[in-house]
C-alpha cells in the first residue's frame, strides 16, 4: 500500500485502525513476503514527523501488527528488527 501515511490511517471508536484512500491498494492472494511489508512500513515511516509520532507508540504499534499478521515466529522477529531500523 504506497500511499500509506498517517493521514490515511484513522482510529476507529473501539480503538481499531482504519485505512482510508485505499485507492491505489493491491489486494493479493497470498500474504505479503517480508520485503513487501518491510517497504509498507518504509512508506508509513517515510517522514520525520510520521516517525517522530510513531516512537512514542512504536512498540505497541509493531506488537499489534504482528498479532494481527499471519507470519511464524521466525518471520515476525526478523521483521521486527527490520522495522525497528526506520527508527
Amino acid at each position: 500500500f504506497r500511499s500509506i501515511h498517517l493521514e490515511n490511517v484513522i482510529v476507529l471508536p473501539d480503538q481499531s485502525f482504519g485505512l482510508i484512500d485505499v485507492s491505489d491498494m493491491k489486494i493479493f492472494s497470498h500474504s505479503l513476503s517480508l520485503r513487501m511489508r518491510n517497504g509498507n512500513f518504509r512508506h508509513l515511516t517515510r517522514y520525520e514527523t510520521h516517525r517522530d509520532l510513531l516512537k512514542s507508540a512504536l512498540m505497541p504499534f509493531i506488537q499489534a501488527y504482528m498479532r494481527q499478521s499471519n507470519i511464524s515466529k521466525r518471520q515476525r522477529l526478523k521483521l521486527r528488527q527490520r522495522l525497528l531500523k526506520h527508527f
